[in-house]
């Protein structure tokens, strides 16, 4: 497997990153910078005021679809 990169520049906003399948939503309080669950982890992005966050990660296997 080849490894594949990718970027997105967000602001004002959630991620939200799982697997396919199901997946539990974690509790976000609105209080910390990330949350998780088992299956799910959620990322604050900060507001444009701020600038914007740059998330970047590595995806092993099929290529990732912006």
């Amino acid at each position: 497997m080849s490894n594949r990169f990718f970027r997105h520049i967000l602001a004002n906003g959630l991620i939200f990153i799982h697997d396919g399948g199901e997946w539990t939503t974690p509790d976000v309080d609105g209080i910390g910078t990330f949350w998780r669950s088992d299956t799910c982890v959620v990322v604050s992005c900060l507001p444009h005021s701020e600038g914007a966050t740059s998330i970047e990660g590595e995806r092993r296997g099929q290529a990732f679809a912006s």
